[in-house]
Order: C-alpha cells, then sequence, then structure tokens
C-alpha cells in the first residue's frame, strides 16, 4: 500500500501518470513508474511545447478587462500514437480561463508517446496553464507550464512610471578659439570638465517619456600665485515617445530644450600676509565670463525600467539662441570667440516604479 502511494506521489509531481489497460478499457490499474515520457516534438520537445502553447494561446478579453488571473490545471491522455484525448480541467480559476486552457490543450499532439519496456503505452499528461498578466514566469517546472506575457502596450492598459534620476554626462566642447584669446592676454587657458553629474527626474505615461536634469561639474587649477576655475551647468527638459511594444523596455527619439552656461574665473592669490588696510588700497586681479546659450536637443535613447531605471542618450544640439557673455558685475561682452557644443552622452540611472493598470488592479493568487 505505501510503495503504491509514494508511486502515484512522484507521478503527480512529474505529470505523467502511468496505467496499464485491461481487457475492459474502462478499467485502469496503477503501473510502474514510465521509463521514457511523451516527447512532443523530436529533439525539441521542452522548447516546443513552450513555443506551441504561447502561439496559441489567447487572454480571454473578459478576463484581461476583469483583471482576473490564475493556474489552470488540465489533463488529458497520450495515446500510443501521439494522440491525445480525454481532455479535462482539475483544477479551473473561472469559465473563460478553463474554456481557453482547454482549447489549446485539445491541439496537442506529441511525436513520440510514452513507451515502457520498448512498447509505446497510453499515458495520462498533467499540465498547468498558467495566466499571469505581469508576464513573469511563477511555475516550478517549466515543461508543463505557460504563462501569458502581457507588459506590453494595449488601447485598454495605461502605464505609468516615475524615476528619480542620477544623470552622467559626456560634453564634447571645442573652446580653442577662446583659449587662444586668453593666452593672448597672459591669462590660463580654460578647461572645461567634460563629464558632468547631476540629478532629475523621469516620468512614463504611457509611450510618452518625459524628463527634466540638471547637470554641472567645475574645475580648478591652482598655482602658487593664481587659481583658474571652469565651470559647465546644464539645464534641460526633453519629450520621447516608445517605439517598442513592450513598457519594460523602452527605445526612443526625444526633442527638447537644452540651456547651457559655461563660466571662466581667474583670480590673483595674495600669498603673504598684509594689514587690512593694505588690502583695500590693493588692485588684486580678478577676471569672470558667463557664458550662456540655448539649444533644441534632438536625440534617441535606450532605457530598462522596472523598480530601477538605466537608460543611455546620444543627443545633438542645435543652438537656437544667440550666445551672450557677462562679466562679473553682468555687463554683457561683445564679440567673444565662439565656443563650439553640439554633441554628447548621458548614462543615467533612477530609482522609482513603472506599472500598468491592469498589474496594479491585479487579485493576487495563493497556488
Amino acid at each position: 500500500m505505501k510503495t503504491k502511494l509514494l508511486v502515484l506521489l512522484f507521478c503527480l509531481l512529474c505529470g505523467i501518470s502511468v496505467f496499464s489497460q485491461t481487457k475492459n478499457d474502462s478499467i485502469f490499474e496503477l503501473g510502474s513508474v514510465v521509463e521514457n515520457t511523451p516527447i512532443f516534438r523530436k529533439n525539441k520537445g521542452l522548447e516546443e511545447l513552450m513555443k506551441f502553447i504561447t502561439d496559441n494561446l489567447q487572454y480571454p478579453e473578459t478576463a484581461l478587462k476583469d483583471s482576473i488571473e490564475g493556474r489552470v490545471i488540465t489533463q488529458f491522455w497520450i495515446d500510443t500514437l501521439g494522440n491525445t484525448y480525454d481532455h479535462k480541467i482539475i483544477r479551473g480559476v473561472r469559465e473563460d480561463l478553463d474554456n481557453e486552457a482547454l482549447r489549446v490543450v485539445k491541439l496537442l499532439k506529441y511525436d513520440v508517446p510514452a513507451m515502457q519496456r520498448g512498447k509505446p503505452i497510453a499515458s495520462a499528461f498533467t499540465l498547468p496553464i498558467i495566466f499571469n498578466m505581469d508576464g513573469t514566469q511563477n511555475f516550478n517546472n517549466p515543461e508543463y507550464s505557460q504563462s501569458i506575457k502581457t507588459d506590453k502596450y494595449t488601447k485598454e492598459n495605461s502605464v505609468r512610471g516615475i524615476f528619480f534620476t542620477f544623470p552622467l554626462e559626456i560634453s564634447l566642447i571645442n573652446n580653442t578659439l577662446f583659449n587662444w584669446q586668453l593666452t593672448q592676454h597672459n591669462y590660463p587657458a580654460s578647461d572645461y570638465p567634460s563629464l558632468n553629474a547631476g540629478i532629475g527626474l523621469q516620468l512614463h505615461l504611457d509611450r510618452t517619456i518625459w524628463s527634466v536634469s540638471f547637470t554641472g561639474s567645475s574645475r580648478k587649477s591652482r598655482m602658487e600665485t593664481t587659481e583658474t576655475s571652469s565651470e559647465h551647468f546644464a539645464f534641460s527638459g526633453n519629450f520621447g515617445y516608445n517605439v517598442l511594444p513592450t513598457y519594460r523596455f523602452s527605445l526612443y527619439p526625444y526633442i527638447g530644450v537644452k540651456g547651457v552656461g559655461l563660466k571662466y574665473s581667474f583670480k590673483e592669490i595674495v600669498t603673504q600676509n598684509i594689514s587690512f588696510s593694505d588690502y583695500l588700497n590693493s588692485r588684486t586681479e580678478y577676471k569672470e565670463f558667463n557664458r550662456w546659450r540655448g539649444y533644441i536637443d534632438l536625440g534617441i535613447g535606450f532605457s530598462h525600467q522596472k523598480s530601477h531605471l538605466l537608460n543611455l542618450r546620444a543627443g545633438y544640439l542645435l543652438p537656437f539662441s544667440k550666445s551672450r557673455c557677462f562679466d562679473s558685475s553682468n555687463k554683457e561682452i561683445s564679440d567673444v570667440p565662439p565656443i563650439e557644443y553640439n554633441f554628447y552622452l548621458n548614462l543615467t540611472i533612477g530609482l522609482g516604479g513603472i506599472i500598468s493598470e491592469r498589474n496594479f488592479r491585479r487579485p493576487q493568487f495563493n497556488e
């Protein structure tokens, strides 16, 4: 008795129950464990079974509308020719999901039946079908289960996401003429940082992607009697559109605006102690230039988002405003040599989340 119970438990776990048929086809007796399980397709049984279910299974619209998920346990027999028969539901969720699971398993036909002592035999097969709206395959044995991936955009499924971002941006700045003018007047050249860091916010509203960010950096060069500082800072806002069908990954062209500021300052350093009166009477040299310009920001980005965000963008800048330069007293300076800034690369990481309306509303099933 104990031996029969152990055999029955093993068969249920494997999804295969093997019976020997008597002369009366309606009577079955529990036999030994099958030597060779049925093969759906030769050489690629598991992969082809999963692919077949994926290609044929359709999530019922009524279940999608009601955000219903669950595991439907089906059972059927495989005869000695590989044909399936006597299909039934041994554990269901509700009628629409049960009927769809039953429809698909009735389409199955195996290339190789179960074999016992070198001879084909009829066998019972248990196959769970998982209807899971977030696209995860949360079953233990993938050979006998399948899920429906619904992490895609649909007309009835709104998607929302928000991420706090931390961008790193490489700016390609050419200030050769500006530096030449500085050195002609015995001032150190400017050396603007190429790597800028900042903070920002990124929103996902269905297929649209909205982002704002601020980046900046500074570099100082100190000599014995002088100190030079070069600063770069930018504020940008962009709008993009995801061309991929899934909201977990985004490939999006974008357009926006970008305001860029470049600052150069030079000052002398007093290296000896002097009295306050002498300091007030001294003429310590100090120069400062603040340069501003607005750009149209065009580019393309690729990102992966879930509870985190990983985003890579490449952009091209088209100036739409005149470059303006001011001194430390906010007086505009004319005839300033041009500084070329057209390309940048941006790597952004973020924390937040993205979710569809169906995932938010979906019930939980404890199997």
